[in-house]
């Protein structure tokens, strides 16, 4: 008889859910509830997030054990289309307590909320961030989550379901979109990027390290009472990121030496402000709660990642 635990999670089609879906059924001990918009082949139907209710994530979620809730509107995913503060607000934390109510009413145990580092702030200077900093959320995704985060813990306690709230930094890997997709391609066309002088260091964290995370976390009977914070712990600087994914992809990395004062004043410009202080300054994590409660090391360097999302996209173009 098997031991293996049904595990669901939504956003099966996006970039997460597809390399959690691959770790899902590599590991013998979990068995696999796809949730996707479209219900392909082998997958269930996951709720429309901005017109869902209780009993749709009930039909939905069916006979898991775990559930893992990726899906959610991103600030980047949709290049062509901007969401408003009442869409994130429905979409990343009505859904998020309306799954949790239809989990419950399907007799599951754990549910696990992927919400951001976000919450915390943009930067975190030289004390890294933890899970026990105030928060400051500083844009209507990362409120919308952090709402979501207030509303899921206070529901979670009276259904008596356990909760764990994941916020992780970037995720870079394979199918990555937004500003990393941006940065990647501006470094395969080989123009120039002027972040040669800056010396900051930034914790992200890998696809396959992150999908990682979550399986462990799915699979360990400790209760989580905090935020788990997650990275990579292998802090990269923004030329040296540069120069890794310059390697990846077979090209040289065209970095300029800008004097560091033009940033300075950039950084506190209202439109480009917030992109700049997000390249320029440090971004560090403090991982110490996820040490303490759960056996987990990161398998796959950033050069690992980015070196495996280059050749699939190789692969991709010259199958």
């Amino acid at each position: 008889m098997s031991n293996s635990v049904p595990i669901a999670f939504s956003g099966a089609n996006g970039m997460v859910g597809i390399g959690l879906s691959q770790a899902l059924e590599q590991h013998k001990d979990a068995t696999p509830l796809a949730l996707s918009r479209v219900g392909a082949d082998g997958e269930r139907q996951c709720p429309d997030l901005m017109n869902c209710t209780d009993a749709d994530w009930h039909h939905a979620l069916k006979g898991a054990q775990v559930y893992i809730h990726l899906a959610a509107y991103l600030p980047f995913g949709n290049q062509t289309q901007s969401y408003s503060d009442d869409e994130y607000n429905i979409a990343n934390c009505a859904a998020a307590v309306s799954a949790l109510n239809g989990f419950a009413i399907a007799g599951g145990q754990k549910m696990i909320f992927v919400s951001t580092l976000g919450i915390n702030g943009i930067t975190s200077g030289q004390s890294p961030f933890s899970w026990d900093d105030k928060p400051n959320p500083a844009s209507a995704y990362a409120t919308s989550k952090y709402n979501a985060e207030t509303a899921l813990r206070a529901r979670a306690k009276q259904l008596g379901i356990q909760l764990i709230i994941v916020r992780p930094p970037i995720i870079y890997g394979q199918n990555v979109g937004g500003k990393f997709r941006q940065l990647v391609d501006h470094i395969k066309s080989q123009r120039p990027l002027p972040f040669g002088t800056i010396t900051n260091m930034r914790d992200m964290i890998g696809l396959r390290n992150f999908c990682d995370v979550l399986v462990a976390l799915a699979l360990n009977t400790k209760q989580w009472h905090n935020p788990v914070l997650v990275c990579d712990r292998e802090p990269v600087s923004t030329p040296d990121l540069v120069k890794k994914i310059a390697n990846a992809y077979g090209v040289a990395p065209r970095l300029i030496n800008v004097p560091r004062p033009v940033f300075q004043i950039a950084a506190k410009l209202p439109i480009i402000g917030k992109a700049v202080q997000r390249l320029c300054d440090d971004l560090r994590i403090n991982d110490q709660y996820l040490r303490d409660n759960c056996d987990w090391t990161p398998r796959f360097s950033v050069q690992d990642e980015l070196d495996l999302m280059a050749a699939s996209e190789t692969h991709q173009q010259n199958p």
